[in-house]
């Protein structure tokens, strides 16, 4: 599960046939047999520019809520007896230089 674009994670409430990790999604995943997920956390995610940065002067900043997320997936996909596999994904550094 690899999710490139904001938010970054998938739709934890409303099923999507592909976007979503809803606990329907989890209890399908569970009943197809699957006991392991590929969870994807994009750097570009976690460390944000903060707002207070400068062109010359960038600020990282921590988004916590982006990890609460991620750490949500991972106690929701446990529950079920689903392990996960954090995948700190790169695609050739970034979207920016078409990576």
């Amino acid at each position: 599960m690899v999710f490139k674009q904001y938010p970054f994670v998938p739709d934890l409430e409303h099923f999507h046939p592909q976007e979503s990790l809803t606990e329907q999604d989890i209890k399908d995943l569970k009943k197809w047999g699957f006991n392991f997920v590929r969870l994807g956390v994009s750097w570009e995610a976690v460390e944000v520019e903060a707002p207070e940065s400068t062109p010359n002067n960038i600020i990282p900043m921590y988004n916590y809520t982006y990890l609460d997320q991620i750490d949500k997936i991972i106690q929701s996909l446990a529950n079920h007896g689903i392990y996960t596999m954090i995948d700190a994904h790169q695609d050739v550094f970034a979207r920016i230089i078409c990576g």
